[in-house]
């Protein structure tokens, strides 16, 4: 389930420089997040019409205001670094700290924080965390440079990506089989080793590499970041793990119960 998860996300990114290109050619920049409304319209009515309920009642409830602090800080955070605004800074780090204290203070927040102090869910999500930020801000900067420095026009480079994203869902698919076998651990590892490698190759470009040689360090890093995803789901284990809490009192009196819900077993 987990590689098959993966694999749909990895579709998905495959399409979108390749699609990206031509409607950023024909139609300008914007046409790229327009297209988005329609494709959301048409995910919600296939969800409203084929998914039926699974959640918990009792295992979440609105939290508007992280919600709306989550956004505030989140969206400061971009157009700072975008701009480079110190008043944009300031009120990311104001909105940030105000989302902690009111997440920390709900019964059932939107992100429980606390969360984070298991050691399997930190770490996991330190490395998720490292990942997004080195990898994938490599392929957007990979993408300009493609672009500014060697002229691609937007089609012509997201053909280019093409072994970025090729990468990526192949390794995606194949870290899906190997945590089911070895557990999260070695793909996490593994894969922050290649990242660094990857990166550290692709720094070495310049106007007048080579397109082959560009073409296997983005390759590469694809294959090696996009499979963080897979290990990073069992991060289930620390919801669960966090959630058995409650049923281990339950267990005391109700024999048999071998998880938080449903009779399901935690697992690493």
């Amino acid at each position: 389930m987990i590689g098959t998860w993966s694999t749909v996300i990895s579709l998905a990114f495959l399409l979108g420089p390749v699609l990206g290109g031509p409607l950023t050619d024909l139609f300008g920049w914007r046409s790229v997040f327009l297209i988005n409304l329609p494709l959301g319209g048409l995910a919600l009515a296939l969800g409203a019409r084929f998914l039926t309920e699974s959640a918990d009642p009792d295992g979440s409830s609105p939290d508007p205001l992280g919600q709306v602090l989550a956004i505030a800080w989140i969206s400061s955070l971009a157009y700072a670094l975008i701009e480079v605004s110190a008043v944009a800074l300031g009120v990311a780090a104001v909105t940030f700290a105000l989302f902690i204290v009111v997440e920390l203070r709900q019964a059932k927040p939107m992100f429980p924080i606390r969360l984070l102090g298991e050691r399997g869910f930190g770490l996991v999500n330190l490395a998720s965390f490292t990942t997004g930020f080195a990898a994938f801000g490599s392929f957007f900067l990979l993408s300009a440079f493609l672009q500014s420095t060697r002229g691609a026009s937007p089609t012509e480079a997201g053909l280019q990506l093409l072994p970025y994203v090729l990468g990526a869902t192949v390794g995606s698919t194949i870290a899906g089989r190997v945590v089911q076998r070895l557990g999260a651990k070695p793909p996490l590892l593994l894969g922050q080793a290649l990242i660094a490698a990857s990166l550290i190759g692709l720094s070495t470009v310049d106007a007048e590499s080579a397109y082959p040689r560009v073409a296997v360090l983005s390759r590469d890093s694809g294959s090696a970041s996009a499979p963080q995803g897979s290990p990073a789901t069992p991060s289930r284990w620390a919801w669960c793990h966090h959630g058995s809490r409650g049923s281990r009192r339950r267990r005391s009196t109700r024999r048999g119960r071998r998880g938080p819900r449903s009779g399901s077993r935690c697992w690493d």
